[in-house]
């Protein structure tokens, strides 16, 4: 892990957040770590496992192309029907982001909306 090794050969933990684009928190953390003797690699992934194999998930990627357009409910239900695994249609929605499935909708903008307001007299 570079920003260990930066960390080893003396290099001060504000240079390494900036080089390797993380905070001075995590840096410092790493900097704890490495000063016991820890191995920050030996570390299991966080977070829940997934729920489905990798089999499972190219049934996903098949099922999406059967439809031009699904609604989340619906692939929910469609993924409890073919897999056996419930899902709530939330998690569908963030499920496809993270499989390619869709893509990630972009935030609004929302400028123009606040200048009209600005704009508009006040009432009283």
């Amino acid at each position: 892990m570079l920003g260990c090794e930066q960390l080893r050969a003396g290099v001060s933990q504000g240079h390494v957040s900036r080089m390797v684009g993380v905070s001075r928190t995590t840096v410092s953390r790493w900097a704890a770590a490495v000063a016991k003797g820890a191995d920050l690699r030996a570390r299991k992934p966080s977070g829940r496992p997934s729920r489905l194999t990798p089999e499972q998930v190219l049934k996903l990627h098949s099922l999406w192309e059967t439809r031009p357009k699904w609604t989340y409910v619906a692939f929910a239900a469609a993924i409890e029907q073919l897999l056996g695994v419930k899902y709530d249609a939330d998690h569908v929605g963030r499920l496809a982001i993270r499989l390619g499935l869709r893509e990630k909708r972009a935030k609004r903008d929302m400028s123009d909306r606040y200048a009209l307001l600005e704009m508009e007299p006040a009432h009283g």
